[in-house]
């Protein structure tokens, strides 16, 4: 089911979009369903350790750019980032 190089090259730009975004809801629910296995081997055998749910076992919706500032344009991370190096904060 993969794309070939002359289907993409020959491919309007929506129609795109349309592939990766429906490309990106399959790796959604896929990740889904695996959770869903994983938890359910991890409680069979009537081991449910208390106050553990899918969410907390594998969290999904969880922002995965915490801890990372954001910037409105790229001048001022670009700033941002030559103020940390010139500091020696990164190396």
């Amino acid at each position: 089911m993969g794309m070939d190089i002359g289907v993409y090259y020959n491919m309007l730009y929506p129609d795109l979009l349309l592939k990766i975004e429906g490309y990106q809801s399959r790796r959604k629910h896929e990740e889904y369903m695996w959770r869903k296995i994983g938890f359910s081997a991890l409680t069979s055998g009537g081991l449910a350790p208390k106050g553990l749910t899918e969410e907390k076992y594998w969290p999904i919706d969880k922002d995965k750019t915490s801890g990372v500032p954001e910037f409105d344009n790229k001048k001022e991370a670009f700033k941002e980032l030559l103020k940390q190096v010139q500091n020696k904060q990164i190396p």
